[in-house]
This record gives C-alpha cells, structure tokens and sequence, in this order.
C-alpha cells in the first residue's frame, strides 16, 4: 500500500525563517566578539598617539556635549561612542590637555561600564590618574628634585633645600589630589577582577599619591 505524503508548506517556511535568525545571530556575536577583541588589543598600551588638529578636537567636544542621549543606545552605538571618546584622548594627548584627557577617559570608562567590561573601565579610571602623575612629574621636575634631594651634602642647608621641594610638591599636590576619586574606583573595580598588569599599575599609582602625600604632610 502506497502512502501519501502532503507537503506542509508552513512548516517548510517555518524552519526556513528559524535558520535564517539563527544564521543572523551567529553573526552579530562574531562580529561582537571581533569588536571585543580590537578594544582589548588597543588597550595594551597607555598612550595612544592622533594627528588631529585643534579646531577638529574642538569641533568634535562641541559637537557630543551637545548630542545628549534620548534613549537606550545598542551595543554597537556603545563601542562607536568608545572608540570616539578614545579618539578625543589621543588627541588631547598631543595637545598636552590635561583636563580635556580626564574628561574623555571618564567618558570611556562609563561607557565601558555601560558595555559590561568592567576590565576596560578600570584602565580608563586608571589612566586619568597615570596623566595627572605624568603632569604633577612635569610640572615640578620631580625626577631632578629627587636626583638631588638624594645626594644633598649633610650640612646646615639641607633642612631649607628639603623644604623648597616639599614646598614645590604642595603646590601642584591639587593634581594628585583630584584624580583619586577616579582612582580609587579602578581599585576598587579591580578587586572583582582576576589580577592582572592592571592591578599592579593600580597599585603602584595609589601608592605614588600616597608617598607624596606622607613627604608633604608626614602622613598617608
């Protein structure tokens, strides 16, 4: 006896649409995952250089102050808005901004957070402290005030040279002491992390903020 078989084209076009969804899926996480790792690459290194000029970098603050968001941004707005807001540090480094390197970090770091990559936000946070100790360096010669704090003879002078530097330290102390709200968020971000390179940088940053603190005051 022959059987019949009907064709059920509803469920033909039924499997035809899930496959096609999970196809589409697979996709998007691959190309999610190939984002991931480009921002992960891009963030072995602290400084990241850009050629751009003056009036584009003002050009482009004037222009995201201004875009508020209104709604819920997806996962690919998110690493665009990243990406934008790392461009803006790279080229706040090469015009030697400081605070316009702090706002953008600020930015990446809570646009990080927004992305659930808390690993990247803590370098972010991080690093607003990394370019506040490389200025407070800069600004007091603190490579060449130590070189010669270290070998100042054992004579009546040393007591006033020894003030000068703690003096100088004081006056740009504002630096350190403005960036360590932010640092201390990487820190403790950080703690909920595997350690890392980053932990150790944390560490040693916190650490340098302290030492200048304990030289100028007497206390950690």
């Amino acid at each position: 006896m022959r059987r019949i078989f009907k064709i059920n084209y509803f469920q033909i076009y039924l499997l035809v649409g899930i496959y096609s969804l999970i196809v589409l899926l697979v996709g998007c996480d691959r190309q999610r995952e190939k984002d991931e790792a480009t921002v992960i690459q891009n963030e072995v290194s602290i400084e990241e250089h850009h050629t751009e000029s003056s009036a584009e970098v003002e050009n482009k603050l004037e222009k995201m102050n201004n875009e508020a968001p209104q709604e819920i941004q997806s996962i690919s707005e998110l690493w665009n808005n990243y990406k934008k807001a790392k461009q803006n540090v790279s080229a706040a480094i090469q015009q030697g901004n400081l605070d316009t390197i702090k706002h953008w970090l600020l930015i990446a770091g809570e646009i990080s957070m927004e992305l659930s990559r808390p690993d990247i936000a803590a370098w972010q946070f991080n690093n607003i402290a990394h370019y506040s100790i490389q200025e407070f360096k800069t600004l007091t010669d603190y490579e060449s005030k130590l070189q010669s704090l270290a070998t100042l003879p054992e004579d009546s002078s040393k007591p006033d040279s020894i003030k000068k530097i703690v003096s100088l330290f004081k006056d740009h102390f504002k630096l350190l002491l403005d960036c360590e709200t932010d640092l201390k968020r990487a820190q403790e971000i950080d703690k909920h992390l595997e350690a890392s390179n980053r932990t150790v940088v944390i560490e040693r940053n916190i650490g340098f903020i302290n030492w200048v603190r304990k030289l100028i005051y007497g206390k950690s």
